[in-house]
């Protein structure tokens, strides 16, 4: 798990930066390598780092600790 966290948090920046096509491609992509939902792997690649209410409290997405 900590090395699929490690490829979204390096590709998170990417991601951001992009288009909607780029974007597109770049999902494609990890999906295919990941083998995740693509809609779970764009969640982990808007909020990389960032701390997201769930209702469970409050977690940091996408940190391998």
């Amino acid at each position: 798990m900590t090395e699929r966290m490690s490829i979204i948090s390096a590709n998170s920046r990417r991601y951001c930066k992009a288009g909607r096509k780029l974007k597109g491609k770049i999902l494609h992509e990890l999906v295919h390598i990941l083998g995740m939902n693509r809609n779970y792997v764009a969640y982990l690649l808007r909020n990389t780092g960032r701390r997201v209410t769930t209702p469970r409290g409050r977690c940091i997405i996408a940190d391998p600790k």
